[in-house]
């Protein structure tokens, strides 16, 4: 934002908003906000399909993908890159707010995770914590990052980084993702 003119971030963003958008959608998911220059999105909220944590690493992949595209066509210095954190875990997901103004959210450890995890990425990588690997399997190519301590804690997390989905783990005849 600080190389090209606010008229020109606004573009981006409002690209960046609607790729990603239509991505989360394609794969189920919920686009919970717009935090700025980024998203948040939930995989099973309002309601589980089995395969969250699966659908929401593939939703991230393919975004990148879809992404880095869409950057290639954008002269230089107007490009950047997408960072992804993702985690799994239980979290209240509802209406959250006061009278006045009310969001469905989602809030909890695993949603600070998340962001902390998206937050310690460099662009361009799409990062998972050792309990989304856990609940998709050997299914993606991914390089251990070792763990990391969570802001402001003692504890720590084993991050992983997605390189992509490994071809030998095969989806389900008839459906594409």
């Amino acid at each position: 934002a600080q190389k090209i003119t606010p008229d020109k971030v606004v573009e981006v963003l409002n690209e960046f908003y609607q790729r990603a958008t239509t991505t989360i959608f394609s794969f189920a998911g919920t686009v919970d906000k717009f935090l700025g220059d980024g998203v948040m999105a939930l995989f099973g909220a309002p309601y589980s399909k089995g395969d969250d944590a699966l659908r929401a690493v593939r939703c991230a992949v393919a975004l990148k993908m879809e992404w880095e595209k869409a950057m290639a066509r954008r002269p230089p210095r107007e490009r950047c890159a997408l960072k992804v954190g993702l985690n799994t875990g239980k979290v209240l997901a509802g209406t959250i707010g006061s009278e006045a103004r009310l969001d469905y959210t989602a809030i909890g450890e695993p949603v600070n995770v998340a962001s902390w995890v998206c937050a310690t990425g460099e662009p361009g990588q799409v990062l998972i914590t050792g309990k989304t690997l856990a609940a998709i399997g050997a299914r993606f190519d991914v390089t251990p990052l070792g763990e990391r301590p969570l802001h402001g804690s003692k504890v720590r997390t084993a991050v992983f980084e997605v390189i992509e989905e490994d071809s030998g783990s095969g989806t389900l005849p008839g459906i594409k993702s």
